[in-house]
């Protein structure tokens, strides 16, 4: 995602959706997993056969909420993008940042 688009979740956490990992966590970490995307654009190999969703988790750089609940899953999810947009922040000098921004 660019950081407009992240900018734009954080402030309104749309879109969102949130799944219950079908590997329980084996691959992705995570029993409950909360994606910044509309349900059909959550990539199909989360929940596919063991070798495209061990191919996913290896290359997948996205943004992404993890947890044994939905709720941790999102609130995971709220952290992880705060956290790129603080990056965002602290990359460079900060004094050409806008502050009002």
């Amino acid at each position: 995602m660019e950081k407009r688009e992240l900018r734009i979740w954080f402030e309104t956490s749309y879109p969102t959706t949130i799944i219950k990992d079908r590997y329980r966590g084996l691959y992705s970490e995570g029993e409950w997993l909360a994606f910044p995307l509309k349900f059909y654009e959550v990539p199909k190999a989360v929940n596919s056969n063991d070798v495209d969703c061990v191919d996913f988790w290896d290359n997948y750089q996205g943004p992404l909420g993890k947890g044994n609940t939905p709720e941790e899953a999102f609130e995971h999810l709220k952290k992880v993008i705060a956290e790129q947009l603080e990056d965002e922040v602290t990359d460079g000098d900060s004094s050409s940042h806008n502050k009002d921004v």
